[in-house]
């Protein structure tokens, strides 16, 4: 037997039973059209469009790509990119889904407060160990975006943002 016959051999056999598992399913749910006739040629032309699907797939696994579903943070830059820093990169990431996407946490204000911590050290304020001391060297619009953790997912504002950084830059 040759192989395209055993393949469409293999073909007929699981469109068969698909066809009857897809007709069985449907019938007992009610869900196939009154006469028989019909409801005979709906399961057939289903299954068929079922199981030449899947055949298209398997025929083609080599173009197909696997989906991706890590977050920002699982990501790295290849070393095979000279010139390009892992934590410009990281920072750029994090800043364009704080102020565009609305299904991830705001991954901006941990960062904006470490380097406010860096600069008022810089100064000999530790921010958590001293916050009063940390409050008078800091604007009072930075002073009131690092206390307050965001707990939604809902985009930043660009402006918000921006004067932060100008803030921290003040220090």
């Amino acid at each position: 037997m040759s192989d395209g016959l055993r393949r469409w051999r293999r073909l007929t056999i699981a469109a068969v039973v698909t066809m009857a598992v897809l007709g069985t399913t449907l019938w007992q749910g009610g869900l196939l059209p009154a006469p028989w006739p019909v409801g005979v040629a709906v399961t057939v032309v289903a299954g068929l469009a079922l199981v030449l699907a899947v055949w298209t797939l398997v025929q083609n696994l080599d173009l197909l790509t696997p989906a991706s579903w890590f977050g920002p943070q699982d990501l790295e830059v290849p070393p095979s990119r000279p010139g390009l820093d892992a934590r410009l990169a990281r920072l750029r990431r994090h800043l364009r889904d704080t102020v565009e996407r609305d299904d991830r946490p705001d991954a901006m204000q941990e960062l904006l407060r470490e380097l406010a911590a860096d600069r008022l050290a810089a100064r000999g304020v530790d921010l958590d160990a001293d916050p009063q001391a940390a409050e008078a060297l800091m604007h009072p619009s930075l002073t009131r975006y690092l206390a307050h953790s965001p707990q939604d997912t809902r985009p930043r504002n660009r402006r918000e943002l921006a004067d932060v950084v100008g803030r921290i830059e003040e220090l």
